[in-house]
This record gives C-alpha cells, structure tokens and sequence, in this order.
C-alpha cells in the first residue's frame, strides 16, 4: 500500500524532512502489527508482503491520519512496484488495442465482466490495476478454452 499525503506548499521544506520520520515510526509500525498480527517483528518480515485490502488501506488511513491530523491529509492507495505492472504489458496492450478501435468500455463490459473505471492517470500505463486484472483474468479464462 501506498499513503500519499496532500499538504499546503508552504510546508513542503518541513513535510519533505519530517514526513518520512513522522510516519515511519510508530503510525507505520502500530498499522504493520495489527495487520501482520504480530508483536515482535518476525526476522525477514516485509512490510510490502501484506495485501492489500479497502479494510487495511482505511485502517492505515486512520492510524496515520491521527499522527498528522493537525496539518496533513492521507490518502491511501495500492502500491504496485514497477516490475509487477510490467507483468501486465499484454494487458496495457490489449487495451490500448480496444481504444484504438473504440470499443473499450463495451468490450470490457460485455466480453471481460469489467464494468469499473479502466482509467488511472496515477498509474504509469494510464489504465486502473482492477481494470488490468480483470483483463489478466480473461485472457487467462479464454486460454482455457482453446
């Protein structure tokens, strides 16, 4: 998962040296162990191994909303590192196909089961990770068949 924070320009000196400090600390910590459930950090654990989940993004918001709550906002979102969305490469492409041919949200819709916003201008490919999966998926089904 990925927290953005949206804060007044004005702070960008002491939001850029104290974000990271503020947060990583016990805000980050007291949401890894709730939703790890552990109380001593297991040797090797990784942080980016909990899934994500709309009940652990809001639980993450919450936790870290209260550390910064007097001048900052949170907003969480799915994190996908720059090698998993290369995994969807043929998805970005099959989309890019169908808007191209102008048939996206119809053939989304009616031939993927995807009936969800398919763009993303926060993601590098412009196309939401629900929208890939969903793609992802029925390539896979349609592989099935054949």
């Amino acid at each position: 998962m990925k927290p953005e924070v949206k804060f007044d320009e004005s702070l960008t000196p002491l939001v850029h040296a104290g974000i990271t400090q503020i947060l990583q600390r016990k805000p980050a910590s007291t949401w890894e162990k709730t939703e790890a459930g552990y109380d001593k950090r297991p040797e090797g654990f990784k942080r980016e191994s909990i899934p994500f989940s709309e009940e652990a993004a809001d639980r993450m918001k919450e936790v870290m909303s209260d550390a910064v709550e007097n001048w900052a906002i949170i907003e969480v979102g799915e994190y996908v590192p720059e090698e998993k969305v290369g995994k969807f490469k043929e998805e970005i492409e099959i989309i890019s196909r169908h808007e191209s041919e102008d048939d996206v949200e119809t053939w989304l819709a009616d031939k993927v089961g995807f009936s969800g916003e398919y763009v993303d201008s926060d993601t590098d490919s412009g196309y939401s990770l629900e929208a890939l999966k969903a793609v992802n998926a029925y390539k896979r089904k349609m592989a099935k068949l054949l």
